[in-house]
């Protein structure tokens, strides 16, 4: 009985120190920050994940590297942004207002062309931004009712990987 429970220690062993040395070296630092709540990938069948705010584009490897982030009360500038990859090509362009308002210009061109504008109001609470839709818009350009954001210190607005800087 002792032979067996030594060779189990031994394997055990082996395992964990196998492990231990092989994850060090291609493993990646996570660093825990708070993030907006965003809801589950489009197209779920559940009414109220499809009524929570979602990021406009999903993330992605290479992400440009964070700045810290920035509360405000408001915004009141134009934000661009273009986006050129293999799954998406579109510029996109977002002008805030004072009084809480907003716009969103879209022109794609791949996977499909299509572009449009759409205005709303969007609320700040800290950094984190909520644009919320109004109901009258191109639901084929404007799919969700409410997306996010998050306004950063180098004075930029950002949405999963896409980055919008300030004009």
């Amino acid at each position: 009985m002792s032979k067996v429970l030594m060779v189990f220690i031994v394997v055990l062993a082996s395992y964990l120190l196998y492990d231990m040395f092989s994850s060090s070296d291609d493993s990646i630092a996570l660093k825990e920050t708070e993030a907006p709540e965003f809801s589950v990938e489009p197209g779920t069948s559940s009414k109220k994940n499809r009524e929570q705010a979602v990021p406009l584009y999903e993330i992605e490897p290479g992400t440009p590297s964070e700045t810290a982030l920035f509360d405000a009360e408001f915004i009141d500038a134009t934000y661009t942004a273009k986006i050129d990859n293999e799954r998406l090509k579109a510029n996109l362009r977002f002008s805030f207002s004072e009084d809480g308002t907003f716009s969103d210009n879209r022109d794609m061109s791949f996977p499909k062309s299509i572009a449009g504008e759409a205005t709303g109001t969007y609320s700040i609470e800290g950094s984190a931004i909520t644009l919320i839709y109004a109901e009258q818009r191109d639901r084929e350009v404007f799919k969700f009712d409410n997306s996010k954001m998050s306004l950063h210190e180098d004075g930029t607005l950002r949405t999963g990987t896409v980055v919008l800087t300030k004009q």
